[in-house]
């Protein structure tokens, strides 16, 4: 039987002749032996569902190291102190993020030319083998490795399912789409933080690694490469035209702001949870608290994130990325600067933090995505979330090194927080913003 590029044969010699379909895809049970996958796209509901389940396994893995990060330099380096920690630590948080830099220029490139589908599949499984490989290491740089390799994948995640939604929906509903994808990511890291409930053994959490491999075959098969990609794929060209004259200042200043955001979230979100730890080191609610604490975080962007597009619609992105951030800085000064010791106040601090933060992620993946045209929409949208990673992989390596010079975790944060302040000037100066109306969403 003649095969078409399109069509997919599996043997399953217990069904007879059926039919069904499935978002648009059709399905047909075929006495001989066969099942075929029709060449129709399917929905955009169903294409966005596929997508949350990427972002949530991306999620969790990306955060499961910094969920037990004390118990992963305890098991391998014999001991957790404040040398041990400015040893290791630094390089374990940042190898994800320097992954995520590199996966996110090289597979932004590569889906523009390959496909969509094809580099969300195959990021998928990096991530998955690398987190499984990861759980039996007995050597730290070892686990740095593994972690870029994960980051690579998680990244190529992000962008490949961002494109694939912008693409895909109608621009009146994109924000809000874009919002509630957003939103799934945070769910992973709630996961993560949730496995620390569980088990207090960091090789076993490592497991999670099997989600995106058992994941990725499932939407190879079921989601069709976007038609708009098929006919405007160039593929030949494609790294040039990102960096004409029209597009090269967005380009930089999508990079600047996107980067400014990550250094003061990541920074955060990497350290809070060995803050934590270390304001209850000794205590038997010390390991339970880092869960929580990474669980608040993922929750409250969650949250945030959801609400992003709502707000975007509402007050337009100049007005609730200003106030965003403003209101982020506030807050960080009177975390780190009022907290000395463990309170469960501050859990409640953390939870409005975390509000904003998921708002800001939300409202900049809105803007960043529609700053280019379809043909190279892909590889700027991941030059300019990764570019910026560069130096947030610096930020989240300086923050657990500078502990011991500026007297504990609170004040290193602090200070990288001031990243938020940067982000908002160039915001406040951005001329896409400023001009930048809702009816291109």
């Amino acid at each position: 039987m003649d095969r078409q590029p399109w069509e997919v044969y599996i043997t399953f010699p217990w069904f007879t002749d059926c039919n069904f379909s499935l978002g648009g895809a059709a399905f047909v049970w075929q006495s001989s032996l066969l099942l075929k996958v029709m060449n129709q796209s399917i929905s955009p509901k169903v294409l966005l569902g596929c997508c949350i389940m990427a972002y949530v396994s991306g999620g969790a893995i990306s955060m499961v190291l910094s969920v037990y990060l004390p118990a992963i330099v305890t098991d391998i380096m014999g001991q957790n102190n404040a040398h041990t920690m400015s040893q290791a630590g630094p390089w374990l948080n940042a190898g994800y993020l320097a992954g995520m830099t590199v996966g996110g220029l090289g597979l932004g490139f590569l889906s523009d030319h390959l496909g969509r589908v094809k580099v969300l599949c195959i990021s998928l499984l990096l991530c998955g083998i690398s987190t499984l490989c990861a759980a039996a290491v007995s050597d730290w740089v070892w686990l740095v490795w593994l972690r870029v390799f994960a980051g690579v994948g998680v990244s190529g995640i992000l962008i490949t399912c961002a494109v694939l939604v912008s693409e895909s929906w109608p621009l009146k509903n994109r924000a809000v789409v874009q919002g509630i994808l957003g939103v799934a990511f945070p769910v992973g890291i709630v996961l993560s933080g949730g496995l620390n409930v569980f088990t207090d053994q960091w090789r076993n959490a490592f497991q999670i690694g099997w989600a995106p491999i058992l994941l990725a075959p499932i939407l190879y098969f079921l989601i069709v490469e976007p038609a708009n990609h098929r006919v405007l794929r160039i593929p030949q060209n494609t790294f040039r035209a990102v960096f004409l004259l029209e597009n090269r200042n967005k380009l930089w200043r999508g990079a600047a702001i996107y980067g400014a955001d990550l250094v003061g979230l990541w920074a955060i979100f990497s350290w809070m949870p060995t803050w934590v730890d270390s304001m209850l080191e000794g205590s038997a609610i010390a390991g339970q608290m880092r869960g929580v604490t990474m669980m608040i975080l993922g929750l409250g962007g969650m949250i945030g994130t959801g609400l992003s597009g709502v707000l975007v619609n509402q007050l337009g992105l100049r007005r609730t990325l200003l106030s965003n951030f403003a209101v982020t800085l506030v807050l960080c000064l009177f975390i780190f600067l009022g907290n000395q010791t463990f309170t469960y106040f501050l859990l409640a601090q953390t939870v409005l933090l975390s509000l904003f933060f998921g708002v800001s992620q939300g409202a900049l993946t809105v803007f960043v995505t529609e700053l280019f045209p379809k043909e190279i929409r892909a590889s700027g949208t991941g030059f300019c979330f990764n570019t910026g990673r560069v130096f947030t992989t610096s930020a989240v390596f300086f923050v657990g090194s500078l502990v011991e010079v500026l007297g504990g975790y609170s004040n290193s944060m602090l200070l990288f927080s001031s990243a938020f302040l940067i982000a908002g000037i160039i915001l406040y100066r951005s001329p896409e913003l400023t001009n930048f109306s809702m009816s291109k969403i």
